[in-house]
């Protein structure tokens, strides 16, 4: 399980979500993921 501390305030943070987003959102429909 990878836990995600997601913090859209952060630019860099939100950089990083933005840029991985694909990977992300697969991470997530597969289940892999949980926000916090």
């Amino acid at each position: 399980m990878l836990t995600v501390w997601y913090n859209t305030r952060c630019p860099v943070c939100d950089a990083g979500i933005s840029r991985q987003k694909r990977r992300l959102i697969e991470a997530v429909q597969a289940g892999r993921v949980a926000f916090r």
